[in-house]
């Protein structure tokens, strides 16, 4: 400025603006990357809570069972001999959700199970693998279940691997099934 002028020159005012604007803009840019982080961390740890929800759920009727433990596709059955009836709990991973359905099964002179069920109530979404390995391999007793579910949104994926050591020794007999979705 020079000594009598009592205002802004042009040049001073254009130089102000763009220093206002780069300011503005650094602002704006890191407000923007602090959400998406947040976005990300919101997603993973919605999807690591639905996870770990679902596995805490399905270890309740898997610990505790007292007859069969069958796996099959995207379907786990989990079957108990409750008062004199046989009772089926099935996990059931559809499209990208995964359902649960109780239904009475039957067992069959060769010792396998039959049931038929409607697996609607639901346990998680954003599904994109559920599956269940039984051990020991030689299904006589099994002593241990490792159940693992993947979910994914967004590009955001969350695994989780649970072993669930079972009370009691059970079998592992196919079970044939009916899906009643219509």
């Amino acid at each position: 400025m020079r000594g009598n002028n009592k205002g802004l020159t042009l040049v001073e005012l254009l130089v102000s603006i763009t220093i206002a604007g780069v300011l503005i803009v650094a602002a704006f840019s890191f407000m923007v990357s602090s959400s998406n982080i947040f976005k990300n961390l919101d997603i993973r740890k919605n999807l690591h809570m639905d996870s770990q929800l679902a596995a805490n759920l399905i270890e309740s009727y898997v610990i505790d069972c007292n007859e069969n433990i069958y796996f099959s596709g995207d379907s786990l059955f989990v079957i108990n001999h409750e008062s004199g009836e046989y009772i089926a709990h099935v996990f059931e991973g559809s499209g990208n959700s995964l359902n649960y359905a109780m239904s009475s099964a039957k067992k069959k002179p060769d010792g396998s199970y039959s049931c038929s069920y409607k697996a609607e109530d639901f346990i998680c979404g954003n599904l994109e693998n559920f599956s269940v390995e039984i051990f020991p391999l030689d299904f006589d007793k099994v002593s241990f279940v490792e159940l693992k579910i993947s979910l994914e949104k967004n590009g955001v994926k969350q695994d989780i691997k649970k072993t669930i050591a079972l009370r009691n020794k059970v079998t592992t007999k196919i079970v044939n099934f009916e899906d009643n979705e219509t």
